[in-house]
């Protein structure tokens, strides 16, 4: 072989080793290229990603301050309402109290009224007595006055009245005292 076969055959191996050189430069390059471009496509949805994210906190935040101011409110109500359930158990609490002393109050007024309406009863029985009593003696004195009248001699009246005699012994009757036994 002559040095021009290698020298040929050497810058034909070199240009092929050249040129296998760029295409694996190219190859590497276009590799990068693939990679960049992908690394900004990823970049880019990074980034979008990022913006949603951002856009996605804001909201967050924002309902975290509705639900806070939500809270504060709910609060607030629930506060009013236990005072306001408050007041009604003491209020009940205290109708409650009043209605059992009001109560109290009746049962011992209608108690009272009870003893009173057997001491009243009591009394009225032994006034009807004593009226029954006094109705005798009445009766009795009438009868005795009627005697009295009957039994008496007949005398002689000065212009329609009685003599003094006779007048005297007759207030004596009406005078007389029944005992009350």
């Amino acid at each position: 072989m002559s040095l021009y076969a290698l020298g040929g055959k050497g810058k034909k191996g070199e240009a092929t080793s050249s040129r296998d050189s760029s295409l694996i430069a190219l190859q590497t390059k276009q590799t990068e290229l693939e990679k960049y471009t992908a690394l900004n496509d990823l970049t880019s949805d990074y980034k979008i990603l990022q913006t949603k994210l951002n856009d996605t906190l804001g909201l967050l935040a924002i309902k975290d301050i509705d639900i806070q101011e939500g809270l504060k409110t709910k609060t607030y109500e629930i506060s009013v309402v236990n005072q306001k359930h408050e007041e009604l158990v003491k209020k009940s609490l205290l109708n409650r109290s009043q209605f059992e002393g009001q109560l109290k109050e009746k049962t011992k007024v209608i108690s009272d009224l009870k003893v009173k309406e057997g001491k009243d009863i009591d009394t009225m029985i032994e006034m009807d007595k004593q009226i029954k009593f006094l109705n005798e003696i009445l009766y009795k004195r009438n009868q005795s006055i009627q005697t009295i009248h009957m039994l008496a001699p007949k005398c002689a009246t000065y212009n329609g009245m009685i003599k003094p005699l006779q007048s005297k012994v007759l207030k004596k009757a009406q005078s007389e005292k029944p005992s009350f036994a």
